[in-house]
């Protein structure tokens, strides 16, 4: 069976996804932007695209639009020599290529994998987008035809499932796979202090004793603000670092808060043997997802930061799905993003106190026995059914 895999970014949740159907496909091929080097354990053969750009929402829009036509015109081309094509919303318009690929039959079967729920994620964002009616219909007439032609579609959360059902019932005649946000284990055979002092070169500067760690998109749906107001205060400063990785629209308002602090540093997306080190030295890990969001979209860090055993702090709503289920298992904490002083007590109550700070093993343990074991079940035996 060939298999072809269309992701602009490839992460750890689309990794494992491939994991799943390993047993499935006799020969596979990915088109990536970025990312293609977690897919060579599989023996895949990777086509280089155009990669993601975050730099700026132009930029980002017309990366979004020039990897959507390399898709296009690649499976124009050679897309019925492919069994099963497998593609989702990292980018954003491949839905679009999809739609009219299968509209002129050029493909026959596909799955879809909703990471982000097009276009509610860019009304959240951009709430007088809602009023560009006319493109934004024709958007989701788009995205429904090709849910209602998908062979199974795969999402992150009880939430967004409902989220489609409800935006467009007659689009669908199967029930929508969910799956849990899931990771690769981490396999880094390092020492802790080895690890902090490969993070300590990176960063030119000691950590402090408790170390947090935040990696993924800085923009509006993902409020730091008074996080970093916290930790720059000197209560924390010679007793907590946060390293944030990423980039997005915000960042340049978190290095103007956090300017000639010492135990803040901002860096890039880090390689994968770089950010498991990070990982491997910090003892809190940082999601964060803005109100509204959280039927719409979840954060794919959130599972690589529990396969370390990291406890996670949740910004956000402590009554979302994802809010639930961290207080629910007791792996983490939730603060809502405006509670500054919250914020200030939770690492109050952290400094100096490692029983306050749930084990690795027990977050360890609720990744293996909750996600990664139940995900891959249920993938392998809808497939070998």
């Amino acid at each position: 069976m060939k298999i072809l895999f269309i992701n602009q970014v490839v992460g750890p949740l689309f990794s494992e996804l491939l994991f799943a159907k390993s047993n499935n496909f006799t020969e596979l091929s990915v088109i990536c932007g970025s990312g293609g080097e977690l897919v060579k354990k599989y023996g895949a053969r990777t086509i280089a695209a155009p990669a993601y750009q975050k730099t700026s929402i132009t930029k980002r829009v017309l990366s979004w639009i020039s990897f959507s036509f390399f898709v296009f015109r690649f499976i124009w081309r050679d897309g019925r020599s492919y069994d099963l094509i497998l593609f989702s919303t990292n980018g954003p318009l491949n839905a679009v290529s999809i739609a009219f690929l299968h509209f002129f039959r050029r493909i026959n079967n596909f799955e879809y994998m909703v990471y982000d729920i097009y276009p509610e994620v860019i009304f959240q964002r951009w709430p007088l987008s809602k009023y560009v009616i006319f493109p934004l219909m024709i958007f989701r007439l788009i995205d429904s035809y090709v849910i209602k032609n998908s062979k199974q579609v795969f999402t992150l959360s009880n939430g967004m499932s409902e989220t489609i059902k409800k935006r467009s019932e007659i689009a669908y005649t199967q029930d929508l796979t969910v799956l849990p946000v899931v990771a690769s284990a981490p396999q880094i055979d390092d020492s802790v202090e080895i690890s902090r002092q490969k993070v300590e070169l990176i960063i030119g500067e000691k950590l402090n004793n408790l170390v947090l760690v935040y990696s993924g998109n800085l923009g509006f749906q993902h409020d730091l603000t008074n996080l970093i107001k916290a930790i720059i205060k000197p209560d924390f400063c010679n007793d907590i670092s946060l390293i944030i990785c990423g980039d997005g629209e915000l960042l340049n308002e978190y290095l103007q808060i956090s300017f000639g602090s010492k135990n803040i540093k901002f860096l890039p997306f880090q390689e994968k043997s770089q950010f498991d080190a990070l990982l491997n030295c910090a003892d809190i890990s940082i999601v964060s997802l803005g109100g509204g969001f959280g039927s719409i979209l979840m954060p794919s860090k959130f599972a690589t930061y529990i396969s370390f055993g990291l406890p996670v702090i949740l910004i956000g709503d402590e009554k979302s799905e994802l809010g639930e289920l961290i207080n629910n298992n007791q792996i983490g904490w939730t603060l809502s993003a405006s509670k500054l002083k919250k914020i200030d007590q939770l690492l109050f109550s952290l400094i100096g106190d490692d029983a306050a700070i749930p084990s690795r093993t027990k977050v360890t343990e609720y990744f293996y026995n909750f996600h990664t074991t139940k995900f891959l079940r249920k993938v392998l035996n809808e497939k070998n059914k």
